[in-house]
């Protein structure tokens, strides 16, 4: 195990903190402005908070199948930012707080990643894949990239093809996610560009 953090964590954990602080700030800043509901709301694709009267009941899209719905029922939620879980995971204790693990955002990045990148895909398409961190709607794409929202559906669709990102239905809109895959072009990438100065 100290042998694989050493290769596998190590090196990338000032980043991996950084993130994970950065999320902190986040949310923190979001609890203040516009209360529990946008930060709950905004966790994840993959979760949905229903306000209950006085609670809420959580419904939770998990990686393993349909979904399921937990109830807190007054004990609480410990959220716990992660930089390595892909989807959320809950660990419903009946004897204390539900605890609910949720991955991160990356750090925000400039639109054209490093240049190898931007060779490689495309300006367009590595903005695509760069903004895809973000988990948005084609709608949201497209105005984060610049581009037509059918502009934005077509870029996808070629990063989909590739295995870079995936697509998933929510309600009436389309949103695209970061694969692992398209997680270590990205940071690969950006450590080139960042190699290059």
């Amino acid at each position: 195990m100290v042998a694989f953090h050493a290769v596998a964590v190590g090196p990338y954990w000032r980043t991996v903190v950084a993130a994970v602080h950065a999320d902190r700030a986040v949310r923190g800043r979001a609890l203040v402005d516009a209360g529990i509901d946008r930060v709950l709301r905004d966790l994840s694709p993959h979760l949905r908070f229903t306000p209950t009267g006085r609670s809420y009941e959580l419904s939770y899209e998990c990686a393993f199948g349909a979904g399921v719905v937990l109830t807190p029922d007054g004990r609480g939620v410990t959220l716990v930012p992660s930089y390595f879980v892909p989807q959320p995971v809950v660990l419903d204790d009946p004897t204390g707080p539900m605890v609910l693990a949720y991955p991160i955002r990356p750090i925000r990045r400039e639109l054209t990643t490093g240049t190898p990148l931007a060779d490689l895909l495309g300006r367009t398409r590595a903005a695509v894949l760069t903004a895809a961190a973000d988990t948005p709607t084609t709608s949201q794409l497209a105005r984060v990239v610049g581009v037509s929202v059918a502009s934005a559906s077509q870029h996808a669709a070629t990063l989909r093809a590739a295995g870079l990102v995936t697509s998933h239905r929510t309600g009436p809109a389309v949103r695209h996610a970061l694969t692992p895959l398209g997680e270590q072009l990205l940071r690969a990438g950006t450590t080139a560009e960042v190699s290059r100065r």
